[in-house]
């Protein structure tokens, strides 16, 4: 077994600690964003990881592992897009983006 995809496994896991972590404890919106992108790429690379272990094993259906890491970029670019556009509009109106003082947005 070559030492790649185990390096990828510890970052795949040191990339979702930061992400969950900063998005559990950050007062501000931005680096919430932020932290739930270190999280979906720490899960891309986990992906990436699972294709490179399945590249060891004969016969195993590698094209699917690739639309799913495919699928999940897009996902996490759209998804950037949207809490981007959500932020600046709750900046526009707030003049804000501290998640303390915008609890009274609750429904």
């Amino acid at each position: 077994m070559t030492p790649i995809p185990l390096l990828l496994s510890w970052l795949a896991a040191v990339l979702v600690a930061m992400g969950m972590y900063g998005a559990l404890v950050s007062r501000n919106a931005v680096r919430v964003l932020a932290s739930i992108e270190l999280l979906f790429n720490g899960v891309v690379l986990a992906v990436l990881d699972l294709i490179l272990f399945s590249l060891q094993v004969p016969g195993a259906p590698v094209l699917d592992a690739s639309m799913l890491i495919l699928f999940a970029i897009i996902l996490t670019a759209v998804e950037v897009a949207v809490l981007a556009a959500i932020i600046i509009l709750v900046f526009r109106t707030k003049k804000t983006v501290s998640t303390r003082k915008l609890a009274g947005l609750k429904g």
